[in-house]
């Protein structure tokens, strides 16, 4: 995939900034007027590609699998991109992308001088031109923030072993039950333990700068927070004292997850409302639920469908189910839905671009 090759880049032994610029350079045409783009069928938290069965990008992205990069590096044979010993070559990724940081810093330091050897050239020709520069860096910059970017949003799917084995583990837990319990589910406390174990191996690479590591840990929770909800909406029957036991679930998942994590970054859980919110809204009644979806523009059509059917629709007769569903999909076709989606996407964006654009 596309990240393994960034990964590449910088884990190869032959590697140097000139490999990194032809690679800045073979991904430009391919990233040249690509938005993310959302479809009945996905959310904007959709999961896409990665350099593993498990890794997965929160961007809906339409992109080629065809690429030159592996023509113009090649990874070392000793970086293993397999193991969860070391996260599935977590430091090389990781170092990928912060080469691609000093790659842009060589730039803007060299940016005077290149500015003046090209008016010396161009002089000869009585045809100055600086220009040539200022579109070199302002291209390498975002060629450069999109490549660290990408990575960083792979190292955030490695934090857990297998992405569809945890759906699984959730769907196939006992979630149409008749008397509350007390007692949280088993594949919270697998979680919380690869969660330990990949903290683990980030420490033992050595202290990360706070805001990476801070971004890192963040990332690796919002991912896992994504997948409970989509393997909370794939459950076929659930009662409501199933609901408070996937409640019961989250609350013990965060206090665990805070407690475990250095430095307090998690003492906020990323997207905890996210899927706070998605159980919660198995209790509201119909027009509520149709309200909620409008005010709520983060889950998939499929996933609101869910909420639906097991929520406020589960007690009504057919026909009335038919037309409660098809009210849900006109709100999420409807103008609010709309305009509250590309709100909602905005600002996830501009929170994740703060980031990437540090450099």
């Amino acid at each position: 995939g596309n990240n393994r090759s960034i990964s590449s880049s910088s884990a190869s032994s032959s590697a140097s900034p000139q490999h990194l610029m032809k690679m800045a350079a073979a991904a430009a045409p391919r990233q040249r007027n690509k938005k993310p783009t959302l479809t009945s069928s996905t959310s904007f938290f959709e999961f896409g590609g990665g350099a593993s069965s498990s890794s997965a990008g929160n961007r809906v992205y339409s992109t080629s699998r065809q690429s030159h990069i592996p023509a113009l590096v090649s990874i070392n044979n000793k970086v293993d991109l397999k193991s969860r010993m070391n996260l599935r070559g977590y430091n090389e990724r990781l170092n990928a992308a912060e080469s691609v940081v000093f790659l842009v810093r060589v730039i803007r330091a060299m940016k005077e001088r290149l500015q003046i050897a090209i008016g010396n050239i161009d002089n000869h020709k009585n045809a100055p031109d600086s220009s040539r520069v200022e579109l070199f860096e302002t291209h390498t910059i975002a060629i450069c923030r999109e490549l660290r970017m990408r990575t960083f949003r792979t190292i955030s799917a490695l934090f857990i072993a297998e992405r569809a084995s945890l759906i699984k583990v959730i769907t196939s837990c006992k979630w149409d039950v008749n008397e509350l319990t007390s007692r949280h589910h088993t594949y919270i406390d697998k979680l919380v333990s690869e969660i330990r174990d990949a903290i683990a191996v980030v420490g033992a690479h050595g202290h990360l700068p706070l805001r990476v590591e801070r971004f890192v840990y963040r990332e690796a929770v919002a991912y896992i927070m994504r997948v409970l909800v989509h393997g909370y909406s794939r459950i076929k029957r659930c009662t409501t004292e199933g609901r408070a036991s996937m409640s019961l679930d989250l609350n013990v998942l965060r206090s665990q997850v805070a407690r475990i994590t250095p430095n307090n970054h998690l003492k906020d859980m990323p997207l905890w409302e996210y899927a706070n919110d998605f159980v919660k809204a198995f209790y509201l009644p119909e027009d509520d639920l149709c309200k909620w979806v409008a005010e709520h523009p983060g889950y998939s059509f499929s996933q609101y469908h869910n909420v639906a059917l097991l929520g406020a629709g589960v007690n009504m007769r057919t026909k009335r189910r038919e037309k409660f569903l098809q009210r849900i999909e006109s709100v999420f076709k409807g103008g609010e839905f709309a305009r509250n989606r590309r709100a909602f996407t905005a600002a996830i964006e501009a929170r994740i671009d703060e980031f990437a654009m540090d450099i």
